[in-house]
């Protein structure tokens, strides 16, 4: 695999409303984080499937072994190209998404319609989870643990047609398209998102297309930082 990213998504209400974490214990859940991140970190986003190697790296000791085992492990499956280690699928598939933008973004940039965007989203932390046909989306993370692959359709972007003007959604987070347009008008996107976000907030403004009109504050700003 590619060079770690210092970061992965966590998504909020996927993580709030899997009934796998519902039913673990504080320090269980603590320790499956603890033990996403050491995944996320190693080479190959994978675990030792050895319940004492993991009963240390969860800093859960003899409590592994008192239910935290069935519990945590459960989010974890054996990896299929490597005998005795352990992966979160979830996890593989946002390092397989963040290794695609890498190498797009090597050959100059990323293709319409491929790959969501890793950094400005990723994100994201907050972040918002990858678009998937109507009908066929995961009620929670179980749902989204069962496969290793992102389909190719879960890629494409909805079609704004038919869709009503509504206030800024609580998850909206810019894409690596308004990443490209703020690195190639020199501005910080993340001080630009902010402004952005507090403004069409406190006016309750609503919009049919956020992405276009967050692309277009952004052209805007190099407008209005001119001297005048």
């Amino acid at each position: 695999m590619a060079e770690v990213p210092l970061y992965f998504p966590a998504y909020a209400s996927r993580w709030l409303g899997s009934q796998k974490i519902g039913c673990m214990t504080p320090a269980e859940e603590g320790a499956y984080f603890r033990l996403l991140c050491l995944a996320w970190v190693s080479p190959d986003c994978d675990l030792p499937d050895n319940d004492d190697d993991l009963a240390i790296l969860s800093r859960l000791g003899e409590g592994w072994l008192k239910g935290a085992s069935r519990r945590v492990r459960g989010c974890f499956v054996k990896s299929p190209t490597k005998p005795g280690r352990l992966i979160n699928t979830v996890l593989v598939a946002e390092r397989q998404k963040y290794e695609a933008f890498m190498k797009n973004s090597r050959k100059g940039g990323i293709a319409s319609g491929k790959s969501r965007g890793y950094g400005v989203k990723g994100g994201s932390t907050d972040l918002q989870p990858p678009l998937q046909p109507k009908g066929n989306r995961p009620s929670s993370m179980d749902k989204e643990m069962d496969t290793l692959k992102i389909p190719s359709s879960v890629l494409q972007k909805e079609p704004t047609r038919g869709l009503r003007r509504r206030v800024l959604p609580e998850d909206f987070q810019p894409s690596e398209k308004h990443a490209a347009i703020a690195k190639g008008l020199s501005l910080n996107l993340a001080v630009e998102y902010v402004k952005f976000k507090d403004h069409h907030q406190s006016k309750g403004s609503v919009m049919l297309d956020w992405d276009a009109a967050l692309r277009k504050w952004l052209r805007n700003a190099v407008e209005f930082r001119r001297p005048r």
